[in-house]
């Protein structure tokens, strides 16, 4: 159990937008594609890419000031994606799985889990409700629940939502 992006998804981290430094990419390669399906159009969708990076990259700045403090903080993580937030420079954030988008039985992650001693376990709401159980069981282990999707959080309607929920979360979960 490690933080990492794993070797059989070499050609691409299926969980890249989990990372916010790859949202400014995301969005121009939206509008390049647009732009091929409505040539006349395409001049629009890059400027609203642009538009969308340039204020990413605020948030940005303002998730990584905001992720600083917690940098002592080791989060074990059940959607796998979220490591990729570790790159921001915050909290080490530590994910388990035995192959792609698989998580080991309950008692194998709870043993795993113990064994590093995390401050607190992010739970994504669409991790079987076995492993919740499993992990709330456990004395000492804070659990708390953080969507890994948009639509998943309550009245967030932007992709920077995510993130900044994230940081609320993480945030709390120092604090307690």
């Amino acid at each position: 159990c490690f933080g990492y992006v794993d070797p059989t998804l070499a050609a691409g981290d299926p969980f890249f937008w989990l990372n916010p430094e790859n949202g400014g990419v995301i969005a121009h390669n939206v509008a390049e594609g647009l732009g091929d399906l409505r040539p006349e159009a395409r001049p629009t969708y890059l400027k609203n890419a642009a538009e969308f990076s340039s204020a990413l990259e605020k948030d940005i700045l303002r998730w990584k000031e905001a992720l600083k403090p917690l940098a002592h903080l080791r989060v074990f993580c059940t959607q796998c994606g979220w490591q990729n937030l570790s790159k921001l420079k915050g909290p080490s954030i530590v994910v388990c799985k035995s192959s792609p988008g698989e998580l080991p039985t309950p008692a194998i992650l709870v043993k795993h889990v113990m064994e590093m001693k995390p401050e607190v376990i992010l739970l994504d709401p669409n991790t079987p409700a076995e492993y919740g159980k499993a992990f709330r069981e456990q004395p000492g282990l804070k659990v708390m629940e953080v969507a890994s999707s948009i639509e998943r959080v309550p009245e967030a309607t932007s992709y920077s939502a995510l993130f900044d929920n994230m940081v609320r979360v993480l945030q709390e979960a120092a604090r307690r």
